[in-house]
C-alpha cells in the first residue's frame, strides 16, 4: 500500500507544472496584500511590491492613491478572486506575469481591482494595482 501511495505522489508531483505552483503563490501574495490593505499596513504592502511599481509611481504617490481609494470607496471588507491569467514572456529578460482580478466589497462603494504580479528570478512581486468602481 505504501508503495502505491509513493508512486501516486511521485506522479502527482511530476504532473504539477511550476506555473500552477507560481499562480498559487501569486494568489497567496495577493491575499496577503488585501489582508495588509484591510489593516492599512502600507509599509508591509510595499515589501510585497517590486521595483517596477516604483518606477511608475513613487511611494508617496502610491500612498496618495491608497488615501484617495479609502476616501472615495471606503475600507476593504472582503475580496473575491474572479479572474486569473498567466503570461510567460520569453526573451533576454524572461518574466512570468500573473494578472488577478478581484471584486472587492468596501464600506462606501464596491470596486473591481486588478493586481499584476511578476516573477523574476525566484520572487513574485506586485508591479501593478488598479482600482475601478464596480
Amino acid at each position: 500500500m505504501k508503495k502505491y501511495i509513493l508512486i501516486f505522489l511521485s506522479l502527482f508531483l511530476i504532473n504539477c507544472s511550476p506555473n500552477e505552483h507560481d499562480i498559487k503563490e501569486a494568489e497567496k501574495i495577493s491575499q496577503k496584500f488585501y489582508t495588509l490593505l484591510k489593516e492599512n499596513n502600507r509599509e508591509e504592502i510595499f515589501k510585497l511590491c517590486g521595483d517596477e511599481l516604483f518606477k511608475m509611481a513613487s511611494k508617496e504617490q502610491v500612498n496618495q492613491m491608497f488615501d484617495a481609494s479609502f476616501s472615495q470607496f471606503g475600507n476593504v471588507k472582503n475580496d473575491s478572486l474572479i479572474y486569473e491569467q498567466t503570461n510567460i514572456i520569453k526573451g533576454a529578460h524572461s518574466i512570468n506575469e500573473y494578472i488577478l482580478i478581484y471584486n472587492v466589497k468596501r464600506d462606501i462603494k464596491n470596486t473591481q481591482e486588478k493586481l499584476t504580479l511578476h516573477k523574476e528570478d525566484d520572487s513574485i512581486k506586485v508591479v501593478g494595482y488598479y482600482i475601478s468602481p464596480n
